[in-house]
């Protein structure tokens, strides 16, 4: 297969598969307990899709070969003038995967360095014993335990292309906020990054305005994960442990964009500023209302659009980082006049459409900044 296609080695479903027969070949223990192998399988699909079913994995071997008869009829039928016996067979496939979709047999989160090296320690170097059966099965339960213990709020600035969906983690996993969904076609990003984070649920959904960029996965959200509160107006009180405010409720506006909902938050000392797609209109109102407002974190308005982010509004906010989310072959965005004010006024930038989703770890003594391709401290 490799001769032919020698990407499938970065596969997800090729690592799966074939990751298995190599792991029984280096440890023949992994093929012999059902603990260890399903602790094996939890382990790579937790890296992989963020997300681990038990229930799925003991059946794999059943819904592999199921796939494999389903393969062979449709291309049997392939030629056959009626194939309405198809959809009645893949109703009758899915059924059983809908029903085994149970939320709490399902463990989602990205394992962490520390947990997998341990992991993989206690698969391939432990000789065959109940003891290693043991903990291969609480190794499953661990990275849930870390979530628990981290003290951190995570604020993720998801890669969704021209959009916005921004992910507010509070500490010691008590819940979390997300602003905006993206568009539609988004939607497997925004869903990849909930269950990365470890989220089957969401606290508090904020909609800043009806823009499909903004909403257009809303639906979904609220249909796959537990949304307790949907925002779409204020004002409103949001129970979290964090304080969020909206800036300038009762102005009037044009259009939607002007009428986006515009939060403001404090994590220990960082302050977090969006301002939807507001344009430079209403930034001014921002400064005529609030003189002392800043903001350490500012989300540029209107994806770098140059209808916002007037250079006097940037000034008073005068952040250490501003997120740009856009995706260039769009709109060109962010404009080029834009990213001349933020040179000029030498204020840091970073663009999802380079660096993909950016994360904000607050802590109580130190603060940083994580990409695919940074990673450098904040304070």
């Amino acid at each position: 297969v490799l001769l032919f296609y020698p990407m499938a080695l970065c596969s997800p479903i090729f690592i799966l598969t074939y990751g298995i027969k190599l792991a029984r070949f280096i440890h023949q223990s992994i093929g012999e307990s059902i603990f260890i192998k399903t602790s094996y399988l939890a382990l790579l699909q937790l890296n992989l899709f963020y997300r681990f079913n038990i229930l799925e994995s003991l059946l794999f071997q059943v819904f592999r070969k199921l796939s494999g008869a389903m393969f062979l009829l449709c291309l049997v039928s392939a030629g056959l003038p009626n194939t309405s016996h198809l959809s009645y067979l893949h109703e009758l496939f899915i059924q059983p995967l809908n029903i085994l979709d149970i939320d709490i047999l399902t463990i989602v989160g990205q394992p962490n360095l520390f947990i997998n090296l341990v992991w993989l320690s206690v698969l391939v170097l432990l000789p065959a014993s109940m003891k290693k059966k043991l903990l291969s099965q609480f190794m499953i339960y661990a990275q849930v335990l870390f979530f628990l213990v981290d003290a951190s709020v995570r604020v993720v600035y998801i890669d969704v292309g021209q959009g916005d969906a921004t992910l507010i983690k509070y500490p010691h996993h008590q819940g979390a906020a997300l602003i905006d969904t993206g568009k539609s076609n988004q939607y497997s990003k925004l869903k990849a990054q909930l269950y990365k984070s470890g989220l089957k649920e969401i606290d508090t959904l904020i909609i800043t305005h009806p823009d499909e960029d903004h909403n257009g996965s809303q639906a979904e959200i609220m249909k796959q994960f537990k949304v307790k509160q949907l925002v779409t107006e204020s004002p409103v009180e949001i129970d979290s442990p964090i304080n969020f405010y909206f800036l300038l409720e009762n102005r009037s506006a044009s259009d939607s964009n002007d009428a986006s909902l515009i939060i403001t938050f404090k994590v220990m000392d960082c302050q977090f500023l969006f301002t939807g797609d507001v344009s430079r209109a209403i930034e001014k109102a921002l400064l005529k209302e609030y003189p002392l407002l800043k903001a350490d974190i500012l989300k540029l308005g209107h994806h770098g659009s140059r209808t916002s982010s007037d250079e006097r509004f940037l000034h008073q906010m005068n952040p250490k980082l501003a997120i740009i989310s856009s995706d260039p072959n769009s709109y060109s965005h962010p404009h080029p006049e834009v990213m001349r004010s933020l040179v000029d006024l030498k204020i840091n930038s970073l663009q999802t459409s380079e660096v993909s989703s950016i994360e904000i770890i607050i802590t109580k003594y130190v603060s940083f900044v994580r990409t695919r391709k940074h990673f450098y401290f904040l304070n």
